[in-house]
């Protein structure tokens, strides 16, 4: 396993197992289905004017779209007591990320464009000193920001109130 200092870490392990109660979280089906959406609109288009044309966007976005399927199908996070576990999906193994409870900084949803009214956004999270890791397409009704949030006040030192005050102070 490659881990830096603060424990996030490339998990380099010839099979996972999911954890023994860790809580698996699937992303949207809209994270492959918005690769393909614009190929069948450019589709369309092409293939109004001459059916023939259309041959090459279809091509194009069957290209684009099934190796973000595949990758789709493979994604996923689990939460375990004081760790989160990015697999994320690649047209060949896997690749894992284990972010510890205890680097965790500020936790914040974005819904995006469409993902409010599609039910789905993205959750950053800042880690202590590796920078921000964004888990994409997580669907709302996991309810995962306040899992984390929850996570990260049992095992980090973060205090967000603080943080908070020190911006206020900053913009002033």
């Amino acid at each position: 396993m490659k881990e830096s200092e603060s424990g996030e870490g490339y998990v380099n392990q010839p099979e996972f197992t999911v954890p023994p109660g860790a809580t698996e979280v699937r992303q949207s089906k809209w994270a492959w289905l918005w690769s393909g959406i614009p190929w069948v609109a450019v589709t369309i288009l092409f293939g109004v004017q001459d059916p023939q044309l259309a041959l090459l966007p279809l091509g194009l976005g069957i290209a684009v779209t099934i190796p973000r399927y595949f990758a789709w199908r493979k994604t996923a996070y689990y939460i375990t007591a004081d760790t989160v576990i990015f697999q994320r999906g690649t047209l060949g193994k896997p690749q894992l990320y284990t972010l510890p409870a205890e680097g965790f900084q500020r936790i914040v949803e974005r819904p995006g464009l469409f993902g409010k009214h599609l039910g789905y956004h993205a959750i950053d999270i800042r880690m202590r000193e590796t920078g921000r890791v964004s888990l994409s397409y997580v669907p709302a009704e996991a309810r995962m920001a306040s899992r984390l949030i929850s996570l990260r006040d049992r095992h980090s030192v973060y205090d967000e109130d603080q943080e908070e005050r020190e911006l206020e102070f900053i913009a002033s």
